[in-house]
């Protein structure tokens, strides 16, 4: 699911919820809830819309954690990450039938990254 960032021309919707595995995941870039000021309007838009999941970007530096029972992702940048991390994107595995849900971010070394823009 793809939603638009910060810099794109785009009419696409900003935040979409999805289900996949029986949990409401909300997508978004991360601007329209101002992330980088604090994750509060975030939280708030995921109470709001009563998401399990919260995967978010736009700070470029990865973020993880459980409030309230809402799990927020950001998996950093793949293109620009900030404060010297490698670039980086995340693996999220859920299981329905045992209602687990695994989560790891993958770091990207340099020769990974010319591999994958060829």
């Amino acid at each position: 699911e793809k939603v638009p960032g910060n810099c794109d021309c785009s009419m696409e919707t900003a935040v979409r919820v999805i289900e996949v595995e029986g949990k409401q995941i909300m997508v978004c870039h991360g601007h329209t809830f101002k992330v980088k000021s604090g994750f509060i309007n975030l939280a708030l838009g995921a109470r709001e819309r009563g998401v399990d999941i919260a995967l978010f970007g736009h700070t470029h530096g990865v973020f993880y954690e459980n409030v309230n029972g809402v799990t927020y992702i950001n998996p950093g940048s793949i293109g620009r990450p900030y404060y010297g991390d490698s670039p980086s994107y995340a693996v999220l595995t859920l299981d329905a039938k045992t209602d687990q849900m695994a989560y790891h971010i993958v770091y990207i070394e340099e020769n990974q990254r010319k591999m994958l823009t060829k």
